[in-house]
């Protein structure tokens, strides 16, 4: 018996050298980067608006495409903006309610019919404005080539008394504007641990503690800003702004969670012209 028992187990093993030896090797879509790579500041920096919801079984796929390459390119950031009809507030686990007014009128604007989509810089990128994750990273290299006509210095500050968040920032202009930049300052809140549908964990396409970065929380100054300047800027000069903005009472946020994302936008054509995230010093 205990011959047989040997037997047995020397087919089975090589049935498994077989089996391991005739797999092919499956190379990921895209090359493993070890870290950053160093962006010239001269160029503009990239901002991925990750139009996503916590219903979306495809979404946590997605934001794990924004996730490299913000940590493939240093000067690439990432924004979670909860929106549509799988961000919705729903019974059960899921009644956390994520929308708010900035991601709606984005949403509006750009026409989100589904997710997960994302603007890059909110430029068009083969004819399209929002595209689909497998776009992202050719649509940030493309935006990487371009040089920077503006550039953002900021700081920013909390008072845990008022609840009050100040921004205070200087917009240089590298080349002359042409009267028509907007600056908006986002307040994003990174690791939020709630309930998230995600189709590729089996059998049950739920993660209950899912960790939800760089999640839009509100606007400083509107929803699509403010006018840097009533009249045109020439190159060299400087604009400075300084915004404040109080969180609501009945807000959950954990203020040291907390950041902004400044970007300057055309108000014509909406392209993002540059981005900068801001720490806020408590």
């Amino acid at each position: 018996m205990k011959k047989i028992n040997l037997i047995i187990s020397v087919i089975f093993a090589l049935i498994s050298i077989v089996f391991i030896s005739s797999c092919d090797e499956i190379n990921r879509p895209y090359e493993e980067k070890s870290g950053p790579i160093d962006v010239d500041t001269t160029k503009k920096k990239i901002l991925i608006e990750d139009f996503t919801g916590h219903f979306c079984g495809n979404c946590p796929e997605a934001r794990e495409v924004a996730e490299r390459l913000t940590e493939t390119y240093s000067n690439v950031y990432t924004i979670s903006i909860h929106e549509g009809p799988l961000a919705k507030s729903l019974p059960g686990i899921f009644k956390y309610n994520w929308i708010v007014p900035e991601a709606t009128a984005l949403a509006t604007k750009f026409k989100l019919v589904a997710t997960p989509f994302g603007l890059i810089n909110r430029t068009v990128f083969n004819g399209k404005s929002l595209i689909t994750p497998d776009s992202w990273e050719a649509a940030v290299q493309a935006e990487l080539t371009k040089t920077a006509d503006i550039g953002i210095s900021a700081t920013a500050s909390y008072n845990s008394t008022t609840k009050e968040i100040s921004f205070n920032g200087e917009i240089k202009f590298i080349k002359a504007g042409t009267g028509k930049e907007y600056l908006v300052v986002y307040v994003i809140e990174d690791s939020i641990i709630k309930p998230q549908k995600n189709d590729f964990i089996k059998p049950f396409p739920y993660d209950t503690f899912y960790v939800h970065k760089h999640v839009m929380r509100a606007s400083m100054n509107g929803n699509f800003g403010e006018p840097l300047s009533e009249t045109v800027i020439s190159a060299g000069n400087k604009v400075t702004k300084n915004i404040k903005y109080t969180i609501p009472a009945e807000k959950d946020w954990r203020t040291e969670h907390l950041e902004l994302i400044a970007i300057v936008r055309n108000n014509d054509t909406e392209e993002i012209l540059q981005v900068e995230k801001v720490k806020i010093k408590k």
